[in-house]
């Protein structure tokens, strides 16, 4: 598929994306993923330690593997962290019984 010759995305990676094969957008397209990849491979410093991170990632691994181990033991490390240790398994178990406790019904007398 080819865009029409007035089509303001021809000869833009924006135009290859919507299936035009012609040799400007395949251009533009290989130039754009040029620049990604480059982008991509950027390091820049951590705002937690000064170290340096990837250029989309929060923090550096080691920032992130040392507020991981800060909520071990914990539901959030079970829930949001992915941990299936003994201590994060019981806290979420404990935590997901207070709920249904909290939860239940009263019992009329």
């Amino acid at each position: 598929m080819t865009l029409a010759a007035g089509d303001r995305r021809h000869g833009t990676a924006g135009g290859y994306r919507s299936g035009c094969r012609c040799t400007a957008c395949r251009a533009a397209n290989a130039a754009a993923q040029h620049d990604y990849a480059r982008l991509r491979s950027m390091l820049v410093p951590c705002p937690g330690c000064g170290g340096f991170k990837h250029f989309a990632a929060a923090q550096c691994r080691a920032c992130y593997d040392r507020d991981r181990i800060a909520v071990c033991g914990t539901e959030t490390g079970y829930t949001q962290h992915g941990c299936r240790c003994r201590l994060c398994r019981e806290a979420s178990a404990a935590a997901r019984r207070a709920r249904r406790q909290r939860s239940a019904p009263e019992p009329v007398s």
